[in-house]
């Protein structure tokens, strides 16, 4: 009987462990994918500087970056289209607004500068300041 009870709390206990892990890897995943877009969207910012695109539609987005060689920064690390739009400030430059729309894709609140590990809510970057981030 106590060797049926030491395998039983044996197989609990490698469940929990496993299950433990799996976790761990998924939120290490999950950071990964953060660190990801928020690469991707300070590389699109500057890239948009460099080139100043007429148009900032999704389509016009896409054939910019397939001109300089940087589909990949089109998407965020969870593999959603990045929005972008361009704000024309008082002086005339352009200012550019780079959203991520996070884990889920769906559109979030804005903005408190830190969202600590919450993967479904959005990044915002306006020109090279963070106006929420993971």
């Amino acid at each position: 009987m106590r060797a049926r009870w030491r395998l039983l709390l044996g197989a609990v206990a490698l469940l929990a462990f496993g299950i433990g892990i799996i976790s761990y890897v998924q939120e290490t995943r999950e950071h990964v994918r953060a660190k990801i877009t928020t690469g991707r969207m300070l590389a699109l910012y500057s890239e948009l500087r460099a080139g100043e695109p007429e148009r900032l539609d999704p389509e016009s987005l896409y054939s910019f970056l397939d001109r300089v060689g940087r589909k990949e920064y089109a998407r965020d690390g969870w593999g959603h289209p990045l929005t972008v739009e361009r704000i024309k400030g008082e002086d005339g430059a352009s200012h550019y607004r780079i959203v991520s729309l996070g884990r889920d894709g769906k559109t979030g609140s804005c903005c408190h500068r830190w969202t600590y590990d919450d993967w479904d809510a959005d990044a915002v970057l306006l020109d090279d300041a963070w106006l929420q981030v993971w």
